[in-house]
């Protein structure tokens, strides 16, 4: 078996090797390597991906996401483990503990999960190389129910119901302050806008300045439109889906900025993985649900404690309110910093991107 280390510098000089035309197999799509090769974060000698190679075959990679962790005090340098995959042919050769251990030993043994795995769960949440940060309860609303192909009887009640709550979602906005908040979709962080989330996301573990937001803006890991039948029968994650984008807000009360926040949809499916406010959580309550309604959302996902108390009151009218929660684990080398009063965003590590 062999093992590279990959830094940022051998991805910029070594990227065709991962894509060799007879290969079965592409351990990490272009626009994901494109992606975190511009991580401003990431060094040149930062290990961003590691391979293991078995008889010149991929038996298993993992990725990394350098970032910066902050306590009241301290700024520490971390990366968060990503794509950790193990071709199902060598799952007996020690495949899996042998990458993992590898990414583990790096950044100090500053690593951190989120988003992972069915099969990676039991290592993260059992394993004395990690500890729960933090455990996040959050609410799906459901604004739609899926239609069956087999079931006509029971589409038609469920065009019913998904009539019931459009109409529903109208009549609540009507009931909303008329012109009080404006909202500003952007495609670039102004001087004022990267001021005013430098003031007011201080309490955050992860601060993200004006270079690491238009980084994951403008480098998504899965594209609009599907790939090719070739891409996706040889990369064992998601890469292509017939909708996604992000939705970056700035939302006005007349010139004041009261929010920023990131939505991101995929396929109807919508998330809040950056969301700052300041003290303003009803007002956003009521401008996610007129974005919601206009983007006609199936489903939308929130773990921010204080947005969803506010979507409560509003009595937001959906089809069901599902309970889901969502873990964060660093490794135990970070225990000795002092994050107990530090939030953290929906969409870190890798969840923003996918």
């Amino acid at each position: 078996m062999e093992i590279t280390l990959y830094t940022k510098s051998d991805l910029i000089q070594k990227a065709g090797e991962f894509f060799p035309p007879f290969s079965t197999q592409i351990p990490i799509t272009r626009q994901r390597l494109i992606s975190l090769i511009r991580n401003p974060i990431a060094e040149d000698s930062d290990v961003l991906f590691i391979a293991a190679v078995i008889d010149n075959e991929w038996a298993g990679y993992i990725s990394l996401i350098p970032e910066i962790a902050h306590t009241k005090n301290e700024s520490i340098k971390m990366a968060w483990l990503s794509a950790w995959y193990v071709n199902p042919k060598y799952s007996k050769d020690s495949v899996a503990s042998i990458i993992f251990l590898r990414a583990y030993g790096l950044y100090n043994r500053k690593v951190a999960a989120a988003g992972y795995s069915e099969q990676a769960a039991g290592l993260y949440e059992n394993s004395s190389f990690f500890f729960e940060l933090t455990k996040k309860t959050g609410f799906d609303y459901i604004f739609k129910t899926e239609k069956s192909a087999q079931k006509p009887f029971r589409n038609l009640i469920t065009s019913c119901l998904n009539s019931i709550i459009v109409t529903r979602q109208k009549s609540k906005l009507n009931s909303f302050p008329v012109g009080k908040f404006s909202v500003e979709v952007f495609n670039q962080i102004d001087t004022n806008m990267e001021a005013w989330i430098q003031n007011n996301d201080r309490n955050f573990v992860f601060r993200k300045n004006q270079k690491a937001l238009e980084w994951i803006l403008k480098n998504p890991w899965v594209l609009q439109g599907l790939e090719s039948k070739d891409i996706k029968n040889r990369y064992y994650f998601s890469s292509s889906e017939k909708q996604f984008f992000y939705l970056p807000c700035c939302v006005y009360d007349e010139k004041e900025i009261i929010s920023i926040f990131v939505l991101r949809c995929r396929d109807e499916y919508f998330t809040i993985p950056y969301y700052i406010c300041n003290n303003h959580h009803q007002a956003m309550a009521q401008v996610l649900l007129k974005i919601l309604t206009a983007y006609k959302a199936k489903t939308f996902t929130c773990f921010y404690q204080e947005l969803n108390d506010e979507i409560e009151k509003l009595y937001w009218p959906c089809y069901k309110k599902k309970l889901v929660d969502r873990r964060f684990y660093f490794s135990k080398s970070l225990k000795k910093f002092d994050f107990s009063t530090r939030k953290i965003h929906d969409g870190e590590g890798d969840l923003i991107f996918t």
